[in-house]
């Protein structure tokens, strides 16, 4: 399959509006507008034929256009006008609900919907639209979609942007004190959406676990993979499940005793926090560390 050349994008010069760029239909109620704060973050967006994965500060909104007397028509096509009229170019070529792209992409439609953030694969699927506005300063790249028989607009604005560390490496000496402490530490290590693949930039948090373990080396670990209610329980159970071995295997790699290892997945029965809003969920998908008597 051919990669999709973001060069072949012309740079626009646009003065831009305040982000996310676009606005709610004007008359439509303050109840139906999001409160959330943009955050960092990635999605999986069509570019060409192909899911890319891209990103940075992103927002992800939904409303009922119905609400302000706007068809699905004419509410697609507002947002379209204003996304050209900033320079930004439509650049899928296949929609999630297309046959060639599900052979392509044969995961779950949960799945995939949960990696796309879009609101569902087949019912709307067919309205899907992706939008990529390149500036000479960053790329910013809009979703567009009509979803729930034609009922609600989905609206989606990621700003390219690296990644700022705000989080701090917890170091094996601080494990060693929440376990003497509590008996427990909770990490929030990174995967890849919908993975138990550890990102690179969590790798070193678990180098650290694996210092702590060779410094007591009397001490052993429950590992617990922990999610948000995102999803299906039964998925989210073993994905944690599967995120809580790859640590353990990641430890052992490292020369550790499995012997002084157990790794069980809790999905999203044994929430901290409220999962409903983005920062309770973000607390909820967590690694625990877990004391195990000898």
């Amino acid at each position: 399959m051919e990669a999709f050349d973001i060069q072949s994008v012309p740079v626009s010069n646009v003065a831009l509006p305040e982000y996310p760029y676009l606005d709610y239909p004007e008359k439509l109620d303050q109840g139906y507008r999001s409160d959330k704060k943009p955050q960092f973050d990635e999605v999986y967006l069509i570019a060409g034929k192909a899911l890319r994965r891209v990103e940075g500060k992103l927002l992800v909104r939904h409303f009922p256009h119905t609400t302000v007397n706007m068809s699905a028509l004419e509410s697609q096509r507002n947002y379209e006008n204003l996304l050209k009229s900033l320079g930004a170019v439509k650049v899928n070529q296949l929609m999630p609900a297309d046959a060639a792209f599900k052979r392509l992409y044969p995961e779950s439609d949960e799945v995939l919907e949960k990696k796309m953030r879009i609101m569902g694969v087949n019912n709307g699927g067919k309205n899907y639209q992706v939008y990529l506005l390149r500036t000479p300063q960053k790329n910013i790249w809009f979703g567009l979609g009509i979803f729930d028989n034609d009922n609600n607009t989905w609206l989606l604005t990621l700003e390219e942007k690296p990644f700022e560390q705000v989080v701090k490496l917890t170091k094996a000496e601080e494990m060693a004190a929440g376990l003497q402490k509590s008996g427990e530490v909770a990490l929030y290590l990174a995967f890849d959406t919908d993975s138990a693949m550890i990102k690179e930039e969590s790798k070193p948090e678990v180098a650290e676990i694996a210092k702590l373990l060779k410094m007591d080396q009397s001490l052993r670990l429950k590992v617990e993979g922990h999610t948000d209610n995102q999803g299906s329980a039964e998925h989210n159970k073993t994905l944690s499940e599967s995120r809580a071995q790859a640590v353990v295997q990641a430890l052992t790699a490292q020369g550790i005793d499995a012997k002084r290892l157990q790794a069980a997945g809790y999905g999203q029965d044994k929430p901290i926090a409220d999962n409903g809003n983005e920062d309770g969920r973000a607390k909820n998908r967590r690694v625990m560390l877990v004391k195990v008597a000898s």
